[in-house]
C-alpha cells in the first residue's frame, strides 16, 4: 500500500472515528437535556401547586375571618333588638362596615319576627335611612 492511500485510509478512520465520537456526545447531550428538562418542568410543578395551595389556604383563612367578623357583629342582644330594632341593626351595620375587608359584601338586611313554623313578613333595613320597612322575601330567599 502507497503511503499516499495509507494517509487517505488513516484520515477517513480519523474522521470515522470523530464523527462517531459526536454521535456518542450528542446522544449522551440529549439524553441529559430530556432529564434535565424532565427535572425542570416537575420542580416547576411542584412549585405551582404548592402556590395554589397556599393561594388556597390564603384564601380559606380570609374567608373564615370575614364570616368570623360577620357574625361577631351581627351577634346581638335579644333585649337590645326586642326593644329598638332599627337603632340595634344599624349599631351591628356600623360595627360591621368598620371591621370589614369588603363592606359591599352585605347587600341588604332582613328581620323577620316569629317563632319557628311561624314566620312572620321580613322586614328591611334600610341602609341610607336607618329604619326598617316592610319587604317581600328576596328572590334568593322565597320559597319555591
Amino acid at each position: 500500500m502507497s503511503e499516499e492511500k495509507h494517509r487517505k485510509m488513516t484520515r477517513r478512520w480519523r474522521l470515522l472515528l470523530v464523527a462517531t465520537l459526536l454521535l456518542v456526545l450528542l446522544g449522551t447531550l440529549a439524553t441529559l437535556q430530556y432529564r434535565w428538562l424532565g427535572e425542570v418542568s416537575q420542580a416547576e410543578r411542584d412549585r405551582m401547586r404548592a402556590g395554589l395551595r397556599t393561594r388556597a389556604s390564603d384564601f380559606s383563612q380570609e374567608f373564615d375571618r370575614e364570616l368570623t367578623r360577620t357574625y361577631v357583629a351581627f351577634h346581638v342582644d335579644g333585649e337590645r333588638l326586642d326593644a329598638d330594632p332599627a337603632a340595634t341593626l344599624a349599631d351591628a351595620y356600623s360595627r360591621w362596615q368598620t371591621t370589614a375587608s369588603n363592606p359591599r359584601l352585605v347587600r341588604a338586611l332582613y328581620l323577620v319576627d316569629g317563632r319557628i313554623g311561624d314566620v312572620g313578613q321580613p322586614r328591611r333595613f334600610d341602609l341610607d335611612r336607618r329604619v326598617l320597612v316592610p319587604a317581600e322575601w328576596p328572590p334568593d330567599l322565597a320559597s319555591r
